[in-house]
């Protein structure tokens, strides 16, 4: 913004110059010496600022376009040169500049080394045709411009030539290179890239105020009207003023690099029937004065006509090139987007695109085979009527934190309810594309997760349920004791242990197999004796653990394992034989309360819980027929397991009757452990 401002404030300056010196060759200020040594040393002056500025672009430039400026410095210099010699004539020795002089040679070698630098600047490649049509371009706009110079300057300047073959040549060159500089202007305009664009504009002014500097120059010098100090001579100096400008211009500006063929534009595409119709215009003009027409100008208008059919069916030939490419192109883009739907459409996830209000716009047809719906079905209702209302919140959060917090995409879980209301657990991938013109939504990616969820769900259960009899193991056990012993702090707990008395010759005398069927059995009876809450789980082998929660009273601990040894008292019948199987049931209590969590505090070093130990173990009246060290060897395990599970406090017998439970003589006879005997049916 900053160069472009200080740009037009060079070009108002450049402006009042111009202004300013055509005045003063109109008016002669100071008299006719004076402002005849004025335009001389400014014209010359100004020739060589022009070839600085372009050597001091070329220096800043590399490859063509450091040749291009080159060039134009040196078309700039010679033409100063020739000016030099000029003013040498004129203004030292006195005289009339004589024709041809060396000033001619300078003047004359500027014009080839301007068009060379014009055709060195870089521009786009193109196509054979492409290069074709720019030649017939060039073509038409030499012809159009020749017929304009012939009936304007060149024919009057051949006309009035004298004998001398070489002063009518040179007379010639300056007219005929001013149709050369015009056509280069032309192709220059055109051909000029976007980026870069201005310098060489402002390189084309100065090229065309030194064309009409030329052209009247020669007009005037035909018809004897050119004189010293006249003002068509600020073409000149304005004109390589302008040629300066452009130069420090594109000094500034990164180097004029090849771009990409494109599609030329409505300048490009105007120029050249623009300069044929400036031809016919002054033809027209021509044929309406009295006398024939000119034959140079008939036939170069002849020529030009065919040029101008040649180039039209260029331009046919390439329209129908591009009418071929972009079939192709549309092919290829239909067999892409068939391939597109074909992949989404057969993906085993729905593709759903919703705008911000939450609407879906689109869903892939995999909606009918993962959730039931038929494809477009859904189209226009919100996206949160899909969830889980369990799910909905989560999922509108992760929704509206997608919409307003740019990341990548964003994952969750949630269930999605089926065609027939069913809910299928799914992943869930939202991606945000509401800045693509193309989308402007939010992506949602759903996977049916169904088979993934049975799968843990099945891990997790052989994680923490016995394989045999499926009821907890002990890991299990140990998580529901933790939760009890730092949930539970109102009410009592109790632990009861079981270890099956004389299992080992059931597996002895009857098998594993029958042993494994027992210990199912055995479990499944202390189930049914359990209340709503407790929980029941196989530590191993034949011990099991029952977790009794909400405990009014110790009391309830003493009538679940009267009801456990009563469930187990009957024989189970088992491949065609009755087995007897009693257990030992040790119990452990637990009290609620601050001064239960001091003991909990005392034990655990860093507690988690308000709950505390209070009680452990203590059995039933065994057999005296069971070995003390079998009684000291159970309840060493009971204490071990315990303290694992706890988490290592200590448990102290209950005080109470359950030390000498049970607790009537005729009931210890009645539960006392015999020796498994299996029995058969008769």
């Amino acid at each position: 913004m900053a160069s472009n401002r200080r740009l037009l404030i060079v070009l108002i300056g450049w402006a009042g110059f111009s202004v300013f010196f055509a005045a003063w060759l109109a008016f002669a200020w100071g008299g006719v010496t004076t402002t005849q040594r004025v335009d001389d040393i400014a014209e010359f002056v100004v020739a060589f600022l022009a070839a600085a500025g372009c050597v001091f672009a070329a220096v800043r430039h590399q490859g063509r376009t450091r040749i291009a400026w080159t060039l134009m410095g040196a078309s700039a210099f010679a033409w100063g040169a020739g000016e030099v010699v000029w003013s040498y004539y004129e203004l030292l020795v006195g005289q009339q500049v004589p024709f041809p002089s060396f000033a001619d040679l300078g003047y004359l070698l500027a014009v080839p080394l301007a068009i060379a630098g014009v055709l060195y600047f870089p521009s786009a490649p193109s196509k054979a045709t492409s290069r074709a049509r720019t030649i017939l371009d060039g073509l038409l706009i030499t012809g159009s411009l020749l017929v304009i110079s012939w009936s304007t300057v060149l024919g009057a300047v051949y006309r009035s030539g004298s004998g001398d073959l070489t002063a009518q040549l040179i007379g010639l060159a300056y007219p005929a290179g001013d149709v050369v500089i015009g056509t280069m202007l032309v192709i220059l305009a055109a051909r000029a890239p976007r980026s870069t664009r201005l310098p060489l504009y402002l390189l084309g002014g100065g090229l065309l105020a030194n064309l009409l500097a030329d052209s009247g120059f020669a007009y005037l010098t035909t018809a004897s009207q050119y004189g010293a100090g006249s003002v068509i001579d600020v073409g000149w100096a304005a004109g390589y003023l302008l040629i300066a400008i452009a130069a420090l211009r594109a000094a500034s500006t990164p180097a004029l690099l090849a771009a990409p063929s494109g599609p030329p534009g409505r300048v490009g595409l105007l120029l050249p029937y623009l300069s044929v119709a400036a031809a016919a215009a002054v033809a027209a003009i021509d044929e309406a004065r009295p006398g024939d027409l000119d034959p140079v100008i008939f036939w170069t208008l002849l020529i030009v006509i065919v040029l101008v059919v040649i180039r039209q069916f260029l331009t046919l030939n390439d329209n129908l090139a591009l009418n071929r490419a972009l079939e192709a192109n549309a092919a290829a883009l239909t067999k892409g987007q068939e391939h597109f739907r074909s992949l989404v459409q057969n993906s085993s996830d729905v593709i759903t695109l919703i705008g911000r209000d939450g609407a879906i716009r689109y869903q892939s047809a995999s909606i009918e085979r993962i959730l039931g719906y038929r494809e477009g079905q859904l189209i226009g209702k919100p996206f949160g009527d899909l969830v889980h209302p369990d799910d909905q919140t989560q999922v509108l959060r992760k929704i509206e934190e997608a919409i307003n917090i740019v990341g990548p995409p964003i994952a969750l879980e949630c269930r999605l309810r089926r065609q027939d209301d069913s809910y299928c657990p799914a992943e869930v991938t939202i991606t945000n594309l509401l800045e693509l013109p193309a989308v402007r939504g939010l992506v949602l990616n759903m996977r049916d997760v169904s088979e993934r969820k049975a799968l843990e769900e099945k891990l997790t259960h052989q994680a923490f349920h016995d394989s045999l009899t499926n009821l907890p193991n002990r890991a299990a056990f140990r998580i529901h004791l933790d939760h009890a012993l730092h949930a539970d702090t109102e009410r009592r707990i109790a632990v009861l242990f079981l270890d099956l008395d004389d299992f080992k010759t059931v597996n002895d005398t009857l098998g594993h197999e029958m042993g494994d069927q027992l210990l199912v059995a055995v479990g499944a009876r202390i189930a049914s004796t359990l209340r709503p809450g407790d929980t029941v789980a196989r530590l191993g082998g034949d011990e099991f653990a029952v977790l009794l929660r909400n405990m009014e009273d110790e009391q309830i601990a003493h009538r679940v394992a009267d009801r456990i040894t009563r469930q187990l008292a009957p024989p189970f019948a088992l491949g065609g034989k009755e087995i007897a199987m009693h257990a030992s049931i040790g119990i452990a209590g637990l009290v609620s309360g601050q001064e239960a969590a001091d003991d909990l505090e005392r034990c655990h070093p860093q507690p988690r819980g308000a709950g505390a130990l209070e009680s452990s173990a203590t059995g039933n009246a065994l057999s005296g027929e069971l070995h003390q060290h079998r009684r000291a060897e159970r309840h060493d395990r009971r204490a071990r397991t315990l303290g694992a599970a706890a988490g290592g406090p200590r448990w102290a017998p209950l005080a109470g009757p359950l030390s000498g439970y049970p607790r009537d003589a005729d009931q210890r006879q009645h539960l006392r452990p015999a020796a498994a005997t299996p029995r058969t049916h008769h």
